[in-house]
């Protein structure tokens, strides 16, 4: 399922914005990945339910450069800062003092971002 960039956009402020504001302290993000006949590209998406009233999964993400790229898009969306690579050992302090989120479970295929007080 593709997207446009303006539709994941608004998908992933809603969703970081609902995660903020809301009553639940963690949100599930699957990352889903699509095979490649080039070896050179990891095309991956990010996909999240945003509320209880949403059933259906919105694309928040998505990318050629893996969960990599995806987590810079995402990121990207909700505020335009500088940004600490996902495999760097700085990412999870650095997520945490400039987004108020954690990585609280990574299994290759969810991650568990938890809320920061």
């Amino acid at each position: 399922m593709r997207s446009t960039k303006q539709e994941r956009k608004r998908n992933a402020r809603v969703f970081y914005q609902s995660l903020m504001s809301g009553v639940y302290d963690r949100a599930a993000i699957v990352a889903v990945r699509n095979e490649s006949s080039n070896p050179n590209i990891q095309r991956c998406q990010f996909f999240a339910v945003i509320g209880l009233g949403m059933s259906k999964p919105v694309v928040i993400a998505e990318s050629v450069w893996g969960v990599e790229g995806c987590f810079m898009e995402l990121l990207n969306h909700i505020n335009d800062t500088e940004q600490v690579h996902f495999h760097d050992d700085k990412f999870g302090s650095w997520l945490e003092n400039t987004f108020k989120l954690k990585i609280d479970y990574w299994d290759g295929f969810v991650f568990v971002i938890k809320k920061c007080q």
